[in-house]
């Protein structure tokens, strides 16, 4: 199954009812288009892991490369497993604070996800947030 993991900031402040919105329509087009994950808001940044098919993933991720609301995006990973992490999820949604992502990741915020490189396994720090949310998800 491929995966693609991304960050981005929200282009402008968005209220909770935008971000209600926004997670209904995600959730209704990964289902349409068999596509899972989980979407990771901390303060004003995004992470997101998306998993399905390459091209579902890829023509996801497109439109989300042309959607205003998101700033400095860039992929961070992308690889197979050999199943999905979220496969119960259309659109799972977390909001953790700084302090709970820095114990799960050590690493102090999101944007220092990105200066990661070289790993392409399970101790990928984006990996290892997605983990870490699949078994909370899966406790719940």
């Amino acid at each position: 199954m491929f995966y693609l993991i991304y960050t981005s900031q929200q282009g402008s402040p968005i209220s909770n009812k935008m971000l209600r919105d926004i997670l209904l329509k995600s959730k209704s087009r990964n289902k349409a288009c068999n596509v899972t994950g989980i979407l990771i808001r901390i303060e004003d940044r995004f992470i997101q892991l998306l998993e399905g098919e390459d091209e579902d993933v890829e023509k996801i991720y497109s439109s989300i490369c042309r959607d205003i609301r998101h700033h400095h995006i860039s992929k961070v990973l992308t690889g197979y497993r050999s199943e999905r992490l979220f496969r119960d999820w259309a659109m799972a949604f977390s909001s953790p604070s700084k302090e709970q992502f820095a114990e799960v990741t050590e690493l102090k915020n999101i944007k220092d996800i990105e200066k990661v490189v070289n790993i392409n396994d399970d101790s990928h720090p984006a990996l290892i947030v997605m983990n870490h949310f699949n078994k909370r998800y899966q406790r719940d």
